[in-house]
């Protein structure tokens, strides 16, 4: 059985990083690391341009979600879906990535990602297989670069039947950017959580 392996797995190791490769951007050949030295400059840049329009700053222990990524997020390799998983509607990606982690037990993430076809980073939601590869069902053909953080299935606000983003919950005041993240348990409590949906 699959938990068997990622239990002697270290955190880490299971939450794969991007390793470079190169992909075309702009009319440029731009490698992995360029295209995420590329997404942290555009998020440190809105992260500085957010910071001063916050209001009750005191109430947040980051400075917007940009901030929130930029210091709990990694990167993460994508890949094709794997066999007999299809692509589900396009413009729900949350609402895709908590489905497809209730139905195949994949890990749910939010965060930023650049698609195939724009160079702006948009918030995005995905998963991460087994094997800790992107499983992105909303975009076709998958993103060039995914950077996020990995949320419990217990973490997504779900209120009088609906789903709501965990990073950009703004119909209920970003709680997430209220106070600091703990990610390794975080990372730990989705394993367990995942352990259970598959007995």
């Amino acid at each position: 059985m699959i938990f068997v392996r990622v239990v002697g797995t270290s955190m880490h190791s299971l939450f794969r990083p991007c390793f470079s490769q190169y992909k075309e951007c702009e009319g440029k050949v731009l490698s992995e690391s360029q295209l995420q030295n590329k997404l942290r400059s555009h998020l440190a840049k809105e992260r500085d341009l957010m910071s001063g329009q916050i209001k009750n700053p005191n109430q947040f222990y980051y400075q917007g979600m940009p901030d929130f990524i930029l210091r709990e997020g990694q990167f993460f390799e994508p890949r094709l879906l794997p066999a007999g998983i299809d692509h589900l509607e396009i413009r729900h990606c949350y609402k895709n990535a908590f489905q497809t982690a209730l139905e195949e037990c994949f890990v749910y993430v939010e965060g930023y990602a650049l698609s195939a076809s724009h160079n702006l980073p948009l918030l995005h939601a995905w998963n991460l297989d087994t094997e800790g590869f992107v499983v992105d069902r909303t975009w076709n053909p998958y993103g060039r670069v995914y950077f996020g953080a990995v949320f419990p299935l217990a973490a997504v606000p779900i209120k009088r039947g609906k789903q709501y983003p965990v990073i950009d919950d703004w119909e209920h005041g970003y709680p997430i950017l209220g106070k600091a993240w703990h990610g390794e348990a975080a990372r730990k409590e989705a394993l367990d959580e995942l352990r259970s949906l598959r007995s």
